[in-house]
């Protein structure tokens, strides 16, 4: 802060700008609300989170609503499954996640018709009650390092049903055993069997 005559001046640390009386604060406040969001949008990384609200958009976009959409094809721009996303999507029976898709978020596709799901290779997390009473009879999961999941012995917190069979990569179906065990109501089987 420098004295200029009978007004207080102040540089501006971004622009180097020299900034007198209220337009210097409206500046140093336009300044720092980008300097946030700069770090905020750094802070979030590289992940982004399909919504609800966006799968709806894209729904109608297609000429469909949450109840009449069938098949979907995440976008790959998106790299996270975020809560409920798909949830009550009754009519949904096919969805494609493309490889970076990382995380998959509390109920995203419960309530669907879906009877048969692949996850990527860069899947890390699945959470609660995701596939909670969905039709879900098979999971392929392609990582070699198994997923976290919600500690629980509970196949219903999970939304697995006793009878969903999940398929691993063969030489990582040790490593999924070990990582679940536990989890007495997981069906794990080597993808070659399929």
């Amino acid at each position: 802060q420098a004295r200029c005559g009978t007004t207080s001046c102040y540089v501006d640390a971004r622009t180097g700008a020299l900034l007198r009386g209220e337009k210097k604060m409206k500046k140093i406040f336009v300044s720092i609300f980008t300097i946030l969001i700069s770090l905020s949008i750094f802070a979030q990384g590289n992940e982004k989170l399909l919504t609800k609200e966006k799968v709806d958009e894209l729904c109608s976009i297609a000429g469909k609503t949450r109840e009449t959409i069938e098949e979907f094809i995440v976008p790959t721009e998106y790299t996270a499954i975020g809560y409920s996303a798909f949830e009550g999507c009754r009519q949904l029976k096919e969805i494609k996640l493309h490889s970076n898709i990382t995380s998959i978020d509390n109920t995203a596709f419960a309530k669907t018709s879906l009877k048969d799901l692949i996850l990527p290779e860069n899947i890390k997390s699945i959470g609660k009650y995701v596939f909670g009473r969905s039709s879900l009879q098979t999971l392929t999961i392609l990582s070699k390092t198994p997923p976290k999941i919600p500690e629980t012995s509970d196949a219903f917190y999970i939304g697995f049903s006793t009878n969903i069979i999940i398929f691993v990569p063969d030489e990582a179906i040790e490593k999924y055993k070990n990582a679940w065990k536990g989890q007495s109501y997981i069906q794990l089987k080597p993808i070659s069997s399929k």
